[in-house]
């Protein structure tokens, strides 16, 4: 496994802090989820994130993917990068939105698994905030309510909350941005001004044959040249 002292107080070195609530924002499709499931596998495992040193910790990871397909990416990354089980990553397919009466239940259920990161991925918390203001309805207070709830999350559990969402550009300056060029994918902290972006491309991994003998692969986010 490789690893590397941090300099500092990082989940992420450089990338991700472990302070409250921090947003990823990126366009519509499959790289928001293949990035947020790398980042909660390298955290998790303790690796190193595509060379930058990693403070390994306890991670839930929801997911808007269906639970087939991110159990198929979380076999193809242990197979690529050689890593059996990782006992402190948690995934989950089940979302509660803030407004949900559950969203307390959840919010302790968090607290009592003891995590240091909790990675929100999927585009359920942000579309509604993005069709409403396309149609001309204000939405301050609605927000307001799933930033606070968000918040909550983040001071209840002790945990960093990182929550990966289309359509949050408008709405505030995320501290992770995304974009996709070909098949390149780019994130850069938005504190990193002037800074070379990560670069990533997406990878199909060979996990298995079918009934028919045919091979099954799913992808993941490897480093771009």
């Amino acid at each position: 496994m490789t690893t590397t002292p941090l300099t500092d107080t990082w989940l992420i070195q450089d990338v991700l802090r472990p302070e409250g609530l921090t947003w990823m924002s990126g366009p519509i499709g499959e790289a928001k989820s293949l990035l947020t499931l790398d980042v909660a596998c390298h955290v998790a495992s303790g690796r190193n994130w595509h060379g930058q040193p990693v403070d390994g910790c306890r991670v839930l990871h929801v997911t808007g993917v269906e639970l087939g397909t991110i159990q198929q990416r979380l076999r193809a990354w242990k197979q690529h990068y050689g890593v059996g089980a990782i006992d402190d990553l948690l995934i989950s397919a089940q979302y509660v939105k803030v407004e949900s009466p559950y969203w307390d239940m959840f919010v302790q259920s968090c607290r009592k698994l003891e995590l240091d990161l909790i990675i929100l991925d999927g585009p359920m918390w942000a579309w509604e905030w993005e069709w409403d203001k396309r149609n001309g309805v204000n939405k301050s207070d609605p927000m307001a309510k799933t930033l606070n709830g968000l918040d909550a999350l983040a001071q209840t559990t002790g945990a960093t909350v990182l929550l990966a969402a289309d359509g949050l550009r408008d709405f505030t300056g995320p501290e992770l941005a995304m974009s996709t060029s070909g098949d390149v994918v780019s994130m850069r902290p938005m504190d990193r001004i002037g800074a070379a972006p990560f670069r990533f491309k997406m990878t199909d991994v060979a996990i298995g044959k079918d009934a028919r003998g045919l091979s099954i692969t799913s992808q993941i986010l490897t480093p771009a040249k």
